[in-house]
C-alpha cells in the first residue's frame, strides 16, 4: 500500500494480486457455468422472452453472481478497506477535490457485448447481411456455443472477468459506499486488460443509479489488445474513420 497527498488530490495504491487476495472465485471459469444451458437452447431469441430458456439462464446468472458477491472473498482485505475510508475521509475534510485509488485490477462491471445484436454497430447497408451470418453462427451446435454463452451473459448482465473486482463484488460494494460518503470526486486508476477502458461506477456496484466514481483503465505497453482478436471476425463493423465501433491500441 502507498498513500500520497498532494495539494489538489490524494492518491492511495494497493496490491490486488498477492497480499490479501482470496484464491476464489478466480479459480472457476464463468463461461463454463453457462455452457450447459447454451448447448441446450440454440435459439438465442428465447433468451429474452419468458419461458424455459430465459428461466434457466437467469438461474445460472443468479448462481454466478452469488459467488461473485460472497463476502468471504477479498481483494484487498478489511484493514485496507478501512484505510481507504480513513484516507479519503481526511482528504475530503481537508478540502481536496480529488481522491484517487490506484488498483492493478479493474473495478468496472465488465459486461461483454451481445453477439446477437452486434450487427447494430455496422453500417446500415451491411446490417442485414451481418445479422444473417451471425444468426447462422449462433445456431450452430458447436461453433456457436461460445457466442450463445456470451449472449446469455450479456442479456443477464453477468460480468465475464472474475479476476478483477467483479469477482469480489461484496468488497467492491463497500469501497464504492466509501466513495459515496467519504470522497469529493473519486477516481479509480487501473490496468491489466491490455486495452483502454472507462466506466462510470454506481453505488452498490449497480449498472445504473447514483454515480460515485469513475474507473479509468490504461492500455498495455507491449501486450496486444482485444482488438486484434475481433478485427478478423468483425472487420466490416469497424469504421476506419472517426466514430468507428472498435479502436485498437498499438
Amino acid at each position: 500500500m502507498m498513500s500520497l497527498r498532494m495539494h489538489r488530490a490524494t492518491f492511495i495504491a494497493f496490491d490486488t494480486r498477492v497480499s490479501q487476495r482470496s484464491k476464489e472465485p478466480t479459480l472457476s471459469n464463468v463461461f463454463e457455468e453457462f455452457a450447459e444451458v447454451a448447448a441446450r437452447y440454440r435459439n438465442v431469441s428465447e433468451y429474452t422472452i419468458p419461458g424455459p430458456a430465459r428461466d434457466d439462464i437467469e438461474q445460472v446468472a443468479a448462481n454466478v453472481k452469488a459467488k461473485m458477491n460472497d463476502p468471504r472473498y477479498t481483494m484487498i482485505g478489511e484493514e485496507m478497506v478501512e484505510l481507504v475510508r480513513e484516507t479519503f475521509a481526511a482528504s475530503k475534510q481537508s478540502g481536496k477535490p480529488w481522491q484517487m485509488m490506484l488498483s492493478p485490477t479493474l473495478m468496472g462491471p465488465n459486461i461483454n457485448p451481445n453477439p446477437a445484436t452486434m450487427s447494430e454497430f455496422a453500417p446500415p447497408e451491411d446490417q442485414a447481411e451481418i445479422q444473417s451470418a451471425m444468426d447462422a453462427l449462433l445456431s450452430a451446435p458447436v461453433a456457436g456455443l461460445f457466442l450463445r454463452i456470451a449472449a446469455a451473459m450479456a442479456i443477464t448482465l453477468t460480468p465475464w472477468n472474475r479476476d478483477d473486482f467483479n469477482g469480489f463484488a461484496s468488497e467492491r460494494s463497500r469501497i464504492l459506499d466509501i466513495f459515496r460518503r467519504d470522497a469529493n470526486n473519486a477516481v479509480v486508476l487501473s490496468g491489466d486488460l491490455h486495452d483502454s477502458w472507462l466506466w462510470q461506477l454506481y453505488e452498490g456496484g449497480n449498472h445504473t443509479g447514483i454515480p460515485v466514481a469513475v474507473n479509468l483503465g490504461g492500455p498495455g505497453v507491449t501486450a496486444p489488445g482485444f482488438g486484434r482478436s475481433f478485427l478478423s471476425a468483425f472487420g466490416r463493423i469497424v469504421d476506419d474513420g472517426p466514430g468507428g465501433a472498435l479502436v485498437e491500441d498499438g
